[in-house]
C-alpha cells in the first residue's frame, strides 16, 4: 500500500519515471484463474499502473508470463545462478548440487 501512495505522490508531483523495485513481487503465484477465484497477481499489476508507476524492476517471478499483467516494461531479475555460484565456490563438497 505504502508504494502505490508514494508512486501517486510521485506522479501528482509530475515525476517523469517512477520505477518500482519489488524484490518480492507479491501475490506472483496467485497469476492463474481458479475456480471461485480471480487473477490477484493482474489486480496488483492494475492498481501499480493506476498509481504512476512507469518500470518495475523485481526478482524471480514465479512465472515469467506475468509480465504481460503489465502496460509498462518489468525487469525480472534471477537470483538462482548467483546463488548457485556462491555456494559452489564456499562448500567443499559439492556432489550433492542439482543442476
Amino acid at each position: 500500500m505504502e508504494l502505490l501512495i508514494m508512486a501517486y505522490a510521485l506522479k501528482t508531483a509530475c515525476a517523469r519515471n517512477i520505477i518500482g523495485v519489488i524484490p518480492y513481487f507479491p501475490y506472483s503465484k496467485q497469476s492463474k484463474m481458479r475456480k471461485r477465484g480471480s487473477i490477484v497477481c493482474k489486480l496488483l499489476a492494475s492498481m501499480l499502473a493506476k498509481a504512476g508507476l512507469t518500470h518495475i524492476i523485481t526478482m524471480d517471478l514465479h512465472q515469467k508470463e506475468i509480465q504481460g499483467f503489465f502496460c509498462f516494461p518489468v525487469d525480472n531479475l534471477r537470483a538462482s545462478p548467483f546463488l548457485l555460484q556462491y555456494i559452489q565456490e564456499e562448500t567443499e563438497s559439492p556432489r550433492w548440487f542439482v543442476h
